[in-house]
């Protein structure tokens, strides 16, 4: 018996049964109506069809909306088609009085089923994504702000997508957990010898990233084109780990990182794909939204650039990170050993491996 009608000024509830109209109707011209409130809300009880041309195919359109400036323009939104993105069921009471509530921060909202569909993706500490028609239930005791959602597919499990390029790498950050998809490991890097690069493929397909975690990734295959990662957002209460040299930012911003003698990003170099100083001397660089870049202490800031190719602690032998500087054997080109990288530039060989400090 419900029928949302909206134009750029708003919306409103046309209520009758039997009323006629589907969605993607467009209804244009001058005709009567009979206006009512039910509980706060405001709605037509009539509308005399024989007076408006009425189209077809017309595209139904969503206006995408957080929750703290839902609640405070509520009649503003009333009725309109919206979508709240990435809100966290925090209560999910469907199976007896069909309510559950929705949180942004501090920001929270009522979501009320009216239609019969199943809502399998509301469950209790999801992140969703939802469309729905807000309105101010008023009862003799207060007034409640809420969203009424019809149909199932108006509430699915919240995603976001990052992209790896052919070179088979990428760097992301993101200010969510999030689920790993398949065909992808994030890595993060740290240093225990402040000589040694570590790479550690903690985060494989399924694991759950903790938000604010800067990552590098590789895919499992070379993509032949530039490929779309989609991942499931998720609540979680684990934190970023420490000692990750890798920081990001969700918005472009210049690299800054307190203590840090050189800024790498991820480029091809000579030595092929790695973290190279993005400028002269390793000196702070814009970094793209949602990118990740490496951050530098001491003697390695000295390094213009670390090749996975080339890399005492390679990319390829990271599950392990047996290559590490208590076991690694080092020697220069005249066949003489040494203990470790901190020498002057030239080419050295490493577990058999030839390595260029620059």
């Amino acid at each position: 018996n419900n029928v949302y009608i909206e134009d750029n000024s708003g919306a409103i509830v046309f209520y009758k049964s039997k009323h006629g109209l589907e969605e993607g109707n467009t209804l244009n011209g001058v005709t009567d109506v009979t206006y009512g409130n039910f509980q706060g809300l405001n709605q037509l009880t009539d509308l005399d069809q024989s007076q408006l041309t009425i189209g077809t195919g017309a595209g139904i359109p969503v206006t995408d909306v957080d929750i703290a400036t839902l609640n405070a323009n509520m009649s503003k939104y009333e009725s309109m088609r919206i979508r709240i993105k990435k809100a966290h069921v925090t209560t999910n009471d469907f199976a007896t009085d069909k309510e559950a509530t929705l949180k942004q921060g501090e920001n929270s909202i009522l979501l009320y089923k009216k239609g019969t569909a199943d809502m399998d993706a509301i469950q209790n500490n999801a992140i969703v994504d939802v469309i729905g028609y807000p309105v101010i239930f008023k009862n003799k005791d207060t007034n409640i702000n809420e969203i009424y959602i019809w149909k199932g597919d108006d509430a699915v499990a919240s995603t976001d997508k990052f992209t790896i390029t052919p070179a088979q790498y990428g760097t992301y950050y993101t200010e969510d957990a999030f689920v790993m998809p398949e065909g992808v490991t994030g890595y993060t890097i740290t240093s225990e010898d402040g000589k040694t690069l570590n790479f550690n493929g903690n985060y494989v397909a399924g694991k759950t990233v903790p938000a604010k975690t800067a990552l590098l990734l590789k895919a499992t295959e070379k993509p032949a084109t530039k490929q779309e990662f989609t991942y499931t957002i998720v609540n979680s209460d684990k934190v970023a780990p420490e000692g990750n040299l890798l920081h990001g930012s969700v918005e472009a911003t210049k690299t800054q990182v307190e203590g840090a003698t050189a800024y790498y990003k991820l480029a091809k170099g000579e030595e092929g794909i790695g973290f190279y100083w993005a400028n002269e001397n390793g000196t702070a660089f814009t970094n793209g939204a949602n990118k990740a870049y490496l951050a530098i202490t001491g003697k390695l800031s000295q390094m213009r650039g670390f090749s996975f190719e080339s890399m005492t602690t390679g990319i390829n032998n990271v599950v392990a990170n047996t290559n590490n500087s208590k076991n690694a054997v080092i020697y220069d080109l005249n066949g003489r050993r040494i203990n470790t990288l901190n020498a002057a530039k030239g080419v050295y060989i490493v577990n058999g491996k030839k390595v260029i400090v620059k």
